[in-house]
């Protein structure tokens, strides 16, 4: 049993508040656990190459990368170290990104003592634990983007590699010029493609098309939000 194993976590949050939470509830269960704080991405990173560690308990919110680059650089480098994301992050972009990079558990930072304990040990066991809400959520919108990616509205955006990005971004308020500059394609070129996504899609408004982006899941697609989550972080730090 995982309970009576020695193994080593890294607790990575900005707040003390919430390290001090986590570790005295990890403490509590385990009494042969070894376990190490990182404050920021770069100590982290730091902690990852000098120690051995079994399982990291992240934050998304951290500074100066966020936490969804830090899994990216353990997925790569320490592919073998489990991660749970304990986050005050709800969003569904985050949910469903982290999933579909392979994290191990999603955890909201108001769940218990116990629950904490629960997704750590079945972690550890070689399982995923994601909440019940999260994980409905992630096996929903699995099951919406398989569907959608047999319509054949998106199958008509899809045949051009652009006009699937263009609505993906639209989706997530970015304008026409933005949106230029993020696919290095000129505003003309932008604006016509545009004009024929609306055609295919058969709205009138920017706010039409944003709007069928959200009812089809486009905003929420896993592969998007992978692809183009550095510059949806950028946009948020921004506002």
């Amino acid at each position: 049993m995982i309970e009576n194993s020695s193994f080593a976590i890294l607790l990575v949050d900005t707040h003390p508040f919430y390290r001090r939470g986590a570790s005295s509830a990890i403490m509590d269960i385990w009494q042969r656990v070894e376990l190490h704080h990182a404050t920021t991405f770069i100590e982290a990173c730091e902690k990852l190459s000098k120690l051995k560690i079994d399982i990291v308990v992240t934050e998304i919110d951290l500074q100066p990368q966020n936490g969804i680059e830090l899994i990216k650089g353990i997925k790569q480098h320490y592919p073998d170290v489990r991660i749970i994301v304990l986050t005050h992050f709800k969003e569904e972009d985050y949910i469903l990104t982290t999933y579909n990079m392979g994290v191990d558990g999603y955890l909201d930072k108001s769940v218990n003592q116990m629950e904490l304990a629960r997704a750590i040990n079945k972690v550890l066991n070689g399982e995923r634990y994601y909440s019940r809400q999260n994980s409905e959520l992630v096996h929903s919108r699995i099951k919406m983007f398989k569907s959608m990616k047999a319509d054949e509205v998106y199958q008509k955006l899809h045949y051009h590699k652009n006009y699937i990005e263009i609505v993906f971004l639209m989706a997530h308020g970015f304008k026409n010029k933005s949106i230029a500059e993020i696919l290095h394609l000129s505003d003309r070129t932008t604006s016509v493609h545009r004009s024929e996504i609306y055609k295919i899609i058969g709205c009138q408004t920017s706010l039409d098309l944003v709007l069928w982006a959200i009812e089809k899941g486009i905003k929420n697609d896993p592969d998007l939000l992978i692809k183009f989550d550095k510059i949806l972080s950028e946009k948020v730090n921004l506002n």
